[in-house]
């Protein structure tokens, strides 16, 4: 039994694949299988992966029909794999070639951990050769509270014990937050460890991708905070989550705002009011104080007639 189940899913991404394997096999920390699920590609990702299978069985490669999602991908890989632990990596995405290493330490010595995290660069290319890199996601603290209000671990940063989780990993009806929804529900029964460090990367090249579609991840976030069950441990604490559902509903208030689409910012500024009155408090910027902050809640208030004055001006247009 290796000690690290590595996954990646894959789909019609045969051109990103050989960096995401190849940072693997690049390693320090050698005692893994990787497991490649290939969620129904339609390019030459079975040929590809030829050459990998022929290498020895460390790789191995499984194709699953009528492309049931990426949920459902992992899933299989996972089934299909026996690692203590399990690390997710992106067909997109590459491991620094110490990452497995430094997480598979911390959790050997903190068997009290399910799970731990890092910091991704991304590298987004210019034009004229420069390249702009960011940090992401920002290092917050691993208890369920924290991250309840600001989640975004991805899934190629993560170590998770195997142990740790029963039954399916990821809920396969899901195709956006799905590693959001198993982060929040491991949060509630095991301690998440961030690691401030950099272990892998990525590299923005233009590339159309599911969660670029902001709007649909705010609104799949809000219906799994709404499905999401609460342990005993923190069943008071229902009302934090309905102060974050409404939070999630200004900030879609805000795109449909900057998308000029004035009645879905009104009603969705009316339902983040509905959710928490004070919403206001909740999407203030840091540092405000006193009258600053009563201006933000007259205008959390204002937002919704403007919206609609707005909406009829430009109908009558």
């Amino acid at each position: 039994m290796p000690t690290v189940s590595v996954i990646i899913p894959t789909c019609n991404r045969a051109n990103y694949l050989k960096n995401a394997i190849e940072s693997v096999i690049a390693q320090t920390f050698q005692d893994w299988e990787l497991v490649v699920v290939d969620d129904g590609s339609t390019d030459d990702t079975a040929e590809f992966m030829k050459a990998y299978r022929q290498k020895g069985d460390k790789i191995r490669y499984v194709r699953q029909n009528c492309n049931q999602g990426v949920s459902a991908a992992r899933n299989r890989a996972i089934r299909e794999s026996s690692g203590k632990y399990v690390a997710f990596l992106d067909d997109d995405d590459q491991w620094f070639p110490y990452k497995l290493e430094l997480q598979v330490s911390f959790m050997e010595t903190h068997p009290d951990y399910g799970m731990c995290y890092s910091q991704l660069k991304i590298i987004s290319p210019s034009a004229n050769g420069s390249q702009k890199e960011v940090l992401f996601p920002p290092i917050v603290a691993g208890n369920f509270l924290e991250l309840l209000h600001d989640c975004h671990i991805l899934p190629s940063t993560a170590m998770v014990r195997r142990s740790c989780v029963k039954g399916d990993w990821f809920n396969p009806k899901m195709r956006l937050s799905e590693d959001q929804d198993l982060w929040l529900r491991l949060a509630q029964r095991t301690k998440i460890e961030p690691l401030e460090k950099v272990l892998a990367t990525t590299i923005i090249d233009g590339r159309v991708h599911a969660a670029h579609d902001y709007i649909a991840v705010r609104k799949n976030t809000i219906s799994l905070l709404k499905k999401l069950e609460l342990v005993s441990e923190y069943r008071s604490y229902w009302w934090l989550k309905e102060r974050h559902i409404a939070r999630i509903r200004y900030e879609l208030g805000r795109d449909y705002l900057d998308l000029k689409q004035y009645w879905m910012a009104a009603k969705y500024f009316a339902f983040a009011l509905m959710t928490d009155p004070l919403v206001g408090l909740m999407v203030r910027r840091p540092g405000e104080q006193g009258f600053k902050i009563a201006l933000r809640l007259a205008k959390s208030y204002a937002a919704v007639p403007l919206c609609l004055l707005k909406g009829i001006f430009y109908a009558n247009r």
